[in-house]
């Protein structure tokens, strides 16, 4: 590998890095469990609105 691709590849695996130190800060804050719950409430807020559409595999994304 040349000098450029050494640079590109040691840029990337750095990210990769700090983004796995990152995810696992996140699931180590015991916030965490706090956050969840409120993302769980707002979702059933959203449906008992209906504002939530179903997901299934047939028509995801479509």
């Amino acid at each position: 590998m040349n000098s450029e691709g050494n640079t590109l590849f040691d840029a990337f695996n750095n990210e990769t890095l700090d983004d796995d130190a990152r995810w696992e800060a996140l699931f180590a804050d015991p916030r965490t469990p706090e956050w969840l719950e409120t993302l769980r409430a707002e979702a059933q807020e959203e449906v008992a609105c209906g504002q939530a559409e179903e997901i299934n595999s047939d028509g995801f994304l479509s």
